[in-house]
């Protein structure tokens, strides 16, 4: 038989196994209110809608994009950066323009590190976003730190600042040996995103910072209701202090793992949740909640999951 896999290629994941149990209670008529991804409900600025559309009728726009064809959102990212961070960075060897950070990221660690070189990761690979901080104008920055720029490269997303997951944008900001080395591998694999959508991260990277803030405002409100629900069950978690997720880990006394826990729990109430081993080792006997619903159906969600999980605490007491 014909090997077509390669060895290196890991088994289905966490998110595979949930997409395939949404689907099946899906497909059980359950109506699904899916806080599993990360995908803002909310609208992007209409400034960046007008600004993909007016470039639908450029024909400029419409053929492959080169690095020369990036220099406005590279531009418009230092220039965001050093309005932001005081620091000023170079848009031609300190900025790459990225297909989404997560595609950046998997390219980076191609760039800069060989087979057999060790890699220190977090047990928990958790990311944070620019601006998406509820009680300070925006995240803690590493590259400002002394001789940050000697050894670091900072990856950024406009899914979920500017509400642009699906559009596939980001950007890295850094070390110039880095990027340059990030530049020369995506060479080879894509032509950059189309410049409508970069032109949609323009127009976000142009906006005042109290549109982040109000975005932030809504995760920061829905996070407290959510929260607020699940303690009333019995669940001890503290309020998250950015982003538009819930991070908690499940009630002692239910005796299934995190996966488990949410295969059954959409299975059952139709409430789907990202498990935590789904973001690493340490992520086991957590799950997490985004916030992409309004208050009332997350409140919803909340008493849905807490009687679930009463339910499988009462069934572990012995009679």
């Amino acid at each position: 038989m014909v090997k077509l896999r390669s060895a290196r290629t890991p088994e289905s994941g966490a998110f595979l196994v949930m997409d395939a149990a949404k689907s099946s209670a899906r497909a059980a008529g359950k109506d699904i209110m899916d806080l599993s991804v990360g995908s803002s409900d909310l609208a992007p600025p209409p400034e960046a809608l007008e600004a993909v559309q007016a470039s639908l009728h450029d024909p400029a726009s419409h053929k492959y994009c080169l690095k020369s064809g990036t220099r406005p959102l590279l531009q418009a990212a230092v220039d965001w950066f050093d309005r932001t961070y005081k620091l000023k960075l170079d848009p031609k060897t300190q900025a790459l323009s990225l297909v989404g950070s997560q595609e950046g990221l998997a390219h980076l660690l191609m760039a800069v590190a060989d087979p057999g070189d060790g890699i220190l990761m977090t047990d928990v690979a958790y990311p944070s976003y620019f601006g998406q901080v509820y009680d300070r104008e925006a995240a803690v920055s590493p590259l400002v730190l002394p001789g940050a720029l000697a050894r670091c490269v900072e990856l950024f997303s406009f899914a979920k600042s500017y509400q642009l997951g699906g559009f596939r944008l980001g950007f890295a900001l850094g070390n110039e040996q880095a990027i340059a080395a990030l530049e020369a591998v995506k060479a080879s694999i894509d032509f950059n995103q189309y410049l409508g959508i970069q032109a949609m991260g323009v127009a976000c990277l142009q906006l005042p910072q109290q549109r982040v803030r109000d975005y932030a405002a809504v995760w920061q409100q829905r996070a407290a209701a959510l929260v607020q629900h699940l303690r009333q069950h019995g669940w001890q978690l503290p309020e998250p202090q950015a982003c538009m997720y819930v991070w908690a880990k499940l009630p002692q006394g239910v005796q299934l793992d995190d996966l488990q826990f949410c295969q059954q729990l959409v299975a059952e109430t139709g409430v789907a949740l990202a498990p935590g081993r789904g973001f690493g080792p340490g992520g086991e006997g957590f799950v997490r909640f985004a916030l992409v619903q309004p208050a009332e159906r997350l409140t919803a969600a909340a008493e849905a999951v807490g009687v679930f999980a009463d339910r499988l605490r009462a069934r572990a007491v012995p009679a």
